[in-house]
């Protein structure tokens, strides 16, 4: 089985988040930003290579299928 990677949409929130003056929700976003820069970076490069890959296969598939009803 494939190992997946789910990121709940607040990660995504807090990371492109303006700025805040509350300060929960600021302390959120910076606490957000600190993990990202620690574990995001090690998530995406885990993942874009597959993910391209993926993509890449789906498309020479849809070639493929594409080749055999013209």
């Amino acid at each position: 089985m494939t190992p997946k990677v789910y990121i709940e949409t607040s990660v995504i929130s807090y990371l492109t988040a303006r700025p805040t003056n509350d300060l929960l929700a600021s302390a959120w976003q910076n606490a957000t930003c600190n993990w990202w820069e620690k574990i995001g970076k090690m998530i995406m490069n885990w993942s874009l290579p597959r993910l391209f890959a993926k993509k890449r296969q789906k498309e020479i598939q849809r070639q493929q299928l594409v080749d055999w009803m013209c």
